[in-house]
């Protein structure tokens, strides 16, 4: 998140079309609601395959 903030004020500064539409913002919301989705997605991501796998025998988990 801290480089795709920094990349945007970057941006900012050296494309002179930008200016018009004024400096970005970035609220603390949009922060927080990215980072809970990410947080949603990497645990469901995690969890589920590890779950299924913790189900079956060793071997068989091992070999799928």
């Amino acid at each position: 998140m801290i480089l795709g903030v920094a990349l945007t004020l970057a941006g900012n500064q050296l494309l002179p079309g930008s200016r018009q539409y004024g400096p970005p913002v970035v609220s603390i919301g949009a922060v927080v609601l990215a980072f809970a989705v990410s947080l949603v997605i990497g645990l469901v991501a995690g969890v589920y395959p590890a779950r299924r796998a913790a189900k079956m025998h060793p071997i068989v988990a091992l070999r799928h």
